[in-house]
């Protein structure tokens, strides 16, 4: 990943690169959002990576922590 320090998020690295950017609302200590995949068996075996940043005042400079990257393996069989 590429280390976040040098703006300001010390420990925080960006695991991957944004082609879609998505809002959460929060509720509580968690927030969700519901991602419609077709159950087409042409998309098996694709994969979706995911990471979140999240405002943490005061967890760093910047004020943003970032979470580990994720990687969601399609299986439609």
């Amino acid at each position: 990943g590429f280390d976040l320090a040098a703006i300001g998020m010390p420990g925080c690295a960006l695991r991957l690169m944004s082609d879609a950017t998505l809002s959460f609302t929060p509720a509580g200590p968690t927030a969700q959002h519901t991602l419609s995949i077709p159950n087409t068996p042409a998309l098996s075996g694709g994969s979706i990576y995911l990471q979140s940043a999240v405002v943490a005042v005061g967890a760093n400079p910047l004020g943003v922590t970032t979470s580990n990257g994720l990687r969601w393996l399609l299986d439609l069989r």
